[in-house]
């Protein structure tokens, strides 16, 4: 008889971190040195998929949830058991506002909201200087772009599903020069 490469078994639950409750239609992948095999979870959060012997990774997905892996070395034939937990993704935030500059309202700004680590989105504002973008809840910045401006940024805290509104008032910087680029032959008049 010939051996199959596949003669060992991850089996094991997928839980939600925060409730501990089990979580179907987890997809369940695990890799190694090329090598490739996947399943999905059951509705009470079980898994099982054969592998190959030696270093093993073991990645845990699912629509709404952080994804989770892990890694470990498994020997031909055996049956392992590893039961993961993954967290939820929390409900998305939005920030909303005006960008203002001597209180007239800026079009085409561009807004920045980041969380000096992982995140980072932005947008324009609209022809009324308004915003308006989905974020990650937590401790984030608000920055406006171009940075000609003084009070160009903000630092807030969000929670998860809140819907807060910055108003953003610029200020000019007093030395601010600009550069103004014509084709040729352009006539100026003062």
């Amino acid at each position: 008889p010939i051996l199959t490469p596949e003669n060992s078994v991850v089996k094991g639950y997928i839980y939600d971190n925060t409730t501990g409750a089990p979580v179907s239609n987890a997809y369940i992948q695990v890799s190694s040195a090329g090598y490739t095999n996947y399943t999905w979870s059951n509705a009470s959060g079980y898994y099982t998929v054969k592998t190959i012997a030696g270093h093993i990774q073991l990645d845990v997905s699912r629509d709404g949830y952080f994804s989770n892996s892990t890694e470990f070395d498994i020997a031909y034939g055996e049956s392992r058991t590893s039961d993961m937990l993954i967290e939820q993704i929390p409900p998305l935030s939005t920030i909303c506002g005006y960008v203002s500059c001597n209180n007239t309202r800026l079009s085409g700004a561009t807004v920045v909201v980041s969380d000096h680590d992982r995140f980072e989105k932005s947008t324009l504002t609209d022809s009324t200087g308004y915003f308006e973008l989905e974020t990650v809840p937590g401790h984030l910045w608000l920055d406006v772009l171009p940075s000609v401006y003084m009070h160009s940024s903000a630092e807030f805290e969000v929670k998860s599903g809140q819907r807060v509104t910055l108003n953003v008032e610029l200020d000019a910087f007093p030395q601010s020069t600009y550069q103004i680029d014509y084709p040729s032959e352009t006539t100026l008049t003062r």
